[in-house]
């Protein structure tokens, strides 16, 4: 049985997870899932100063969001991304929402799980709210940097799946 996570922001760029061990071998995979709708609306820190990106489920159809399968170590790795995400909860992701668009695929097997960490609701940020937030410095060009690394598709599907990038 194998636990993966999906990466939709700053978990993408791989060289910033101190919080994995990065000379284990391990699986990493570029995926979309469908109903997943991406926004930066979650309050970096209880005090509110900047955002960065969260995720939420909707029922339209033509919402998805990329990101990246990590698998990751249920024990150590997982206590350490818990406590980077400490905004978060991690919800089990429906394994019949993850599409393989990207040239590569996992087969899962009986037993693997896909984590995703949803924003709680007391670290996110009103559509109002959001607006008058600045982005915790740095973090969208540790986004767009990790995004980059999975090819030019997946990083034009990183900007369009994003609504504030979209925008531009």
């Amino acid at each position: 049985m194998s636990l993966y996570v999906f990466g939709y922001g700053s978990l993408i760029n791989m060289s910033e997870n101190k919080e994995l061990n990065l000379k284990k071998k391990r699986r990493v995979c570029p995926v979309m899932i469908n109903g997943l709708k991406r926004a930066f609306n979650v309050a970096s820190s209880s005090s509110g100063k900047y955002k960065v990106l969260g995720v939420k489920n909707t029922k339209d159809a033509d919402k998805k969001c990329n990101g990246i399968l990590i698998q990751i170590d249920r024990e150590k790795e997982l206590a350490a991304l818990l406590k980077r995400e400490a905004n978060y909860i991690p919800k089990e992701v429906d394994l019949a929402r993850i599409r393989f668009p990207y040239n590569k695929t996992l087969t899962f097997q009986p037993g693997d799980k896909v984590v995703c960490f949803y924003p709680q609701a007391k670290f996110t940020l009103t559509q109002q709210a959001s607006k008058q937030v600045n982005l915790r410095p740095n973090y969208l060009t540790i986004c767009l940097t990790g995004a980059a690394k999975f090819g030019k598709d997946f990083l034009t599907d990183f900007i369009a799946t994003t609504p504030e990038l979209a925008k531009h």
